[in-house]
């Protein structure tokens, strides 16, 4: 049970920084995206074990239809934010744009986190 309090805990942090995020700058919503990865991503390994980032989206995605391809998605928008400059203006056109698609991004990973707690260890 503790495994799943430390996550729990990394979920709630990331929400938080989800309820400031209209009024967050740039780098507080791309760090909240990538502190709500690293939450999916440690219920992941709880579910399938401590493998690579790759290696998790291959075994989910094995265990259910698309969930391995959500989880991808997720570790790319992060890997994105993390480390590309440009990724508000190439992936979102503008600031603006950015801060009105966050909301659904963060839900979204909010779901697959929810979504992976519930499943059994592969």
């Amino acid at each position: 049970m503790e495994r799943h309090d430390k996550q729990g805990a990394a979920l709630e942090l990331a929400a938080r920084l989800l309820e400031q995020a209209e009024h967050s700058s740039e780098a507080e919503m791309r760090s909240s995206l990538s502190r709500m990865y690293y939450a999916v991503y440690h219920v992941a390994r709880l579910v399938v074990g401590k493998t690579g980032h790759t290696a998790i989206a291959k075994a989910l995605e094995g265990r259910e239809s698309g969930i391995g391809k959500r989880y991808k998605a997720l570790y790319e928008l992060r890997q994105k934010a993390d480390y590309h400059p440009d990724f508000v203006e190439r992936r979102f056109g503008s600031l603006a744009n950015f801060k009105l698609e966050f909301r659904n991004e963060m839900e979204n990973a909010r779901w697959l986190y929810e979504h992976l707690f519930k499943m059994e260890k592969i």
